[in-house]
């Protein structure tokens, strides 16, 4: 049986804050443990609300654009902090997390 890699996992969003309303693009890149983009076996990606209502995503739900890169597009819809987390399984084994703000509207 192969040993897992574990690799290297880069997390973002394409802001550091959001209005409630606006659309949060979050990706993440995972690379094998030499820096080459490699795909998991599994990729999940848990976004837990300030109400602490967890949503996951997994599979043909994530964008895949490359060896190694994936994203999802999710709607703010709570004001606060969101916290979120990519995770690797099988072939890269890695995982990482990351949050965003989302305030109110005051208009």
């Amino acid at each position: 049986m192969t040993q897992p890699t574990v690799g290297i996992i880069t997390v973002t969003s394409d802001a550091a804050r959001y209005d409630v309303g606006d659309a949060v693009v979050l990706a993440t890149r995972f690379t094998d443990a030499q820096g080459v983009p490699t795909d998991p076996t599994t990729v999940t990606l848990t976004v837990r609300a300030p109400d602490a209502t967890v949503e996951t995503v997994t599979g043909a739900q994530l964008g895949h654009s490359a060896a190694g890169t994936y994203t999802h597009v999710l709607v703010a819809a709570q004001a606060g902090v969101h916290r979120y987390r990519w995770a690797g399984t099988g072939a890269v084994q890695q995982a990482s997390e990351g949050s965003f703000s989302v305030r109110s509207q005051t208009v």
